[in-house]
């Protein structure tokens, strides 16, 4: 019988339940039952897309796509341990590993930090990377005593035995994880929970499921004591290691949501206080607890030293495991990631190696933001922090990895992919050297900051990103989508309604979870809507979305990939200044070279387009644009006229109307190679028009129209809006000016 393979890289591209990962194995199936899967499911998948759009005329999307429905109590993570292979190292000391099999006749007490609180818990084992099966005999939860983290101490009047359907003991086959049952176990937030396992057989092999780093003591010895007050067998050991658990739930009210983070070794609190709990998510937690607005979102961990995002090292890869840690959480609604510097750091030096590993970083950070994006959770981004020092201490340290972090950086400032940029490069680095962490935040390995810096950390985390997003929808997502159907009109897809929810069920090697084919079946269902449109007169939208007090357009510069390039400084600036506003990409080539003319003019016509069209929908809407290089010249020649004949545009008339364009409240230009160097409106140091190929306004011309409404910002050493030489300057002006840019917009806005 002829059969298929399904490898182990499955991570990208299934939705995995909790913590399950891709075996090392392969699960061959079938090919018989292989055809009768793929025709039930495109069965299925056709079922779908009926349903789907029968009635899309008549009810909005969300009564035709199962959304995640939180309208009532409901299971939210409150912690979280990424679940690792554990190394060697991390075994558990002689002579507990001295049998062939692991923790035989032990009882391991663990002590874990809760975020949000409520009436009942339930905790997960995880035998994720396990290579045998996991035999737990019995497990209870308690406080510890005087609420001290890495105690093995607990309040025995606390004791609660856990069951798994009903059974004090469960067999969790290896590559799986438990749930418990719930567990009337009331706990507040920012306490502590002690955790005690005995495993009388133990775990065969050395294969196991840990996290490495908990920065929190725990302890282990022989024989059942889980029901002990205090481990007091001359056999305990104390180790800063997590055991087995990767997760606790608590059964929360209606606003309670999860904040999911991704991240390395900095995440994870390399460098932190062991038993302080001052990791810098710790810390925003401590924070958000003060806050009404946030302390009912629980913060959740999955970072793990020496992750990457390119490539499998301690743990799997983060580009892999955004399905795993992120998406199959309970109650998620936020997510962010801070990654990136092992993939530069472990990366040959040279710079064609450093350019690879800029590109790939680039394009896994725009899959993981799409995959995110595809449950209706936002994505935060973070700048990664500095390296550079004593290349004897920190290996990392080359002026070559230093030029693709700041590439990196610049680009998850600018390129508007994330919904919310937190820079903690700028909160850590030092004044005077920016390759470098500030003296007062560095460990002393030049790479992970110490106490005082994970707290600059989380003081400089914008707890409004929470209230922008508030229950985690994409109401503030910056990119308004459209899904555009030739022929058939244009249907706009606000993405905070279509929160599909990822159908989970039980499953092992193969992970063949109805989420792995959520994707098939909606991709069949949204291939079918061409078919179905034939002939249809349809024309109104999907779903007719909320007008904003406050809208923006942002234009890329030339080449810059797809998104806001390095105008999304300040489109992020005025999102984050205005909660509830919105913005979307002006879609055009921004193209270079030969092809600039013919992008130039595509570029007027999706200005004007754009412009009017969401005019025509939302005539109270504030508007405004922020153009970057050419993208600032396509906004000149649509709102100001004057005419481009350079660029094939002979007419000298403004294609935004005067009625559209009174909507228009302010106008950010930087470096537009039309600048005209002393008009009322322009900024910085140039005295010079833009490059002559660029065609230069005529002489005397102003955008007179828009005068009180524009800031065009050039600079001397500009060599497309100027005259200069110097192009680090033409993509500055962001950083330069983007405070200033504000400040005017928030000016001219009601």
């Amino acid at each position: 019988m002829s059969r298929m393979t399904l490898s182990r890289a499955c991570y990208g591209s299934i939705y995995i339940p909790h913590d399950l990962h891709c075996s090392s194995q392969v699960v061959k199936v079938p090919a018989v039952s292989r055809i009768m899967l793929n025709m039930q499911f495109l069965a299925f998948a056709g079922l779908l897309a009926s349903s789907l759009l029968a009635p899309i005329s008549a009810a909005p999307l969300e009564a035709q796509v199962e959304t995640r429905d939180f309208g009532g109590t409901h299971w939210v993570d409150t912690w979280t341990s990424m679940p690792q292979l554990t190394e060697p190292a991390n075994l558990p000391n002689p002579p507990f590993n001295q049998t062939g099999s692991v923790f035989v006749n032990s009882t391991i007490r663990q002590t874990l930090h809760m975020s949000i609180g409520g009436p009942q818990i339930r905790i997960r084992i995880s035998n994720v990377f396990g290579a045998t099966q996991l035999n737990i005999t019995s497990v209870t939860v308690a406080l510890p005593f005087n609420n001290s983290a890495g105690q093995s101490i607990i309040e025995t009047n606390t004791l609660q035995t856990v069951t798994f359907s009903g059974n004090n003991s469960i067999i969790i086959p290896d590559g799986s994880l438990a749930v418990s049952d719930p567990i009337h176990f009331p706990i507040k937030a920012q306490s502590e929970l002690a955790v005690s396992i005995y495993l009388a057989g133990g775990q065969l092999g050395n294969s196991i499921t840990s996290h490495p780093g908990s920065r929190t003591n725990s302890f282990y010895q022989f024989g059942n004591a889980v029901n002990a007050a205090n481990l007091t067998d001359p056999s305990v050991q104390t180790v800063a290691h997590w055991y087995f658990l990767s997760a606790v739930e608590v059964w929360s009210p209606p606003q309670a949501r999860g904040f999911a983070i991704v991240g390395d070794s900095i995440t994870d609190g390399r460098g932190s206080t062991t038993n302080a709990n001052n990791r810098w998510p710790d810390l925003v937690l401590a924070r958000m607890q003060k806050n009404p607005a946030t302390k009912d979102i629980g913060v959740l961990n999955q970072a793990a030293g020496g992750n990457r995002i390119l490539a499998d090292g301690l743990g799997p890869n983060a580009n892999g495991r955004i399905d795993r840690d992120v998406l199959a959480q309970s109650g998620i609604k936020y997510s962010m990631i801070f990654e990136g510097v092992n993939d530069i750091g472990t990366a040959p030096s040279d710079a064609a190696s450093q350019d690879f590993v800029y590109n790939q970083l680039i394009q896994a950070f725009e899959q993981i933001i799409t995959r995110v994006h595809t449950f209706g959770i936002p994505i935060f981004g973070a700048t990664i922090t500095p390296f550079s020092g004593n290349v004897t201490i920190q290996a990392y340290s080359t002026p070559e990895r230093e030029v693709t972090r700041q590439r990196v950086n610049q680009w998850i400032r600018t390129s508007g992919k994330f919904d919310a940029v937190l820079d903690f490069d700028k909160v850590v680095r030092s004044p005077t050297n920016q390759s470098m962490l500030a003296t007062q935040f560095d460990s002393g390995d030049f790479l992970h900051p110490n106490p005082a810096g994970y707290q600059a950390i989380a003081d400089s985390f914008d707890l409004n990103l929470f209230n922008r997003f508030a229950g985690g929808n994409l109401s503030g997502l910056h990119v308004v989508e459209k899904i555009h159907l030739t022929d058939y009109g244009s249907i706009t897809k606000d993405t905070s309604t279509v929160r599909a929810r990822a159908i989970r069920t039980k499953h092992r090697h193969s992970h063949q979870s109805l989420r792995t084919y959520y994707d098939i079946i909606m991709k069949s269902a949204i291939a079918a809507i061409p078919l179905f449109l034939v002939g249809s007169s349809m024309a109104a939208p999907l779903e007719k979305r909320a007008c904003p007090n406050i809208h923006i357009f942002g234009a890329r510069e030339t080449t810059a990939p797809a998104g806001y390039g390095s105008a999304g400084t300040v489109v992020n600036l005025i999102l984050n200044a205005h909660p509830g506003s919105t913005a979307e990409v002006i879609n055009y080539p921004a193209a270079g070279g030969d092809s600039y003319a013919s992008s130039v003019q595509a570029g007027v016509k999706a200005v004007t387009n754009q412009i009017n069209s969401f005019a025509a929908s939302c005539p109270n809407t504030q508007l405004v644009y922020v153009g970057y290089s050419q993208g600032a010249q396509i906004g000149d020649d649509a709102l100001c006229g004057g005419g481009d004949p350079n660029q094939g545009i002979s007419s000298t008339a403004a294609t935004i109307s005067s009625s559209v364009g009174s909507k228009i409240k302010a106008v950010i230009f930087m470096g537009d190679p039309r600048q005209i160097p002393g008009a009322s409106y322009s900024v910085g140091t140039s005295k010079n028009p833009g490059i002559i190929q660029f065609d230069p306004r005529p002489s005397g011309f102003t955008c007179s129209a828009y005068a009180s409404r524009i800031q065009a910002y050039c600079d001397a050493a500009d060599p497309y809006c100027s005259n200069g030489n110097n192009a680090a300057t033409h993509q500055g002006y962001g950083s330069e000016y983007g405070q200033a840019a504000l400040k005017f917009v928030n000016s001219k806005l009601t």
